[in-house]
Parts: C-alpha cells; structure tokens; sequence
C-alpha cells in the first residue's frame, strides 16, 4: 500500500525467473538492458532540498544528461490552495 502523497508514482516491479538456476549454483543477479530515459519519465527532488541543490539537480539531468522529462521540486509539503494564511 501507498500513501495518497505517493500514488503518482505508479512504480512497477518485475520478478524474473531464471530456470537454469532452479538446478544449478543461483546467480547473485542478471543484468538486464533499459532505456531509462523510457522508463523514468519524471524526477522530482526532494522539498526540503536547499534551491542552490535543485537547481544542480536540474541544470545536470537537463543540461548535462539531456533528459526529456520534467524535473521539479516535489510539492508533497506544500500548504493545499486555499489554506495558506
């Protein structure tokens, strides 16, 4: 289970069976090939995060790294509209 704060992260896991192992020595693990600018499509930095530190975060994935997505700050302790004084 997930908390409501955490749902837009729709991660998914895989288990994968490697038969070969069910009678021999088990491997320590396998080693399989992503594109993780498909897979990861959002990365949000931490809200407590100094802004000299977001802005390396952002300025290295963006600049450096060229990935597509969007990176932000999370906005998980933000005071909801409405309710700020």
């Amino acid at each position: 289970m997930k908390r409501l704060a955490f749902d837009h992260e729709r991660e998914t896991r895989a288990v994968i069976l490697d038969e070969d192992s069910l009678t021999g020595e088990p491997k320590k693990g396998i080693s399989i090939p992503v594109d993780p600018f498909k897979l990861i499509t959002s990365i949000w930095i931490d809200p407590r995060a100094p802004d000299e530190v977001v802005k390396a975060y952002k300025f290295y994935l963006k600049e450096k790294l060229e990935f597509p997505g969007k990176v932000e700050r999370s906005g998980l302790y933000a005071v909801p509209e409405g309710l700020a004084a």
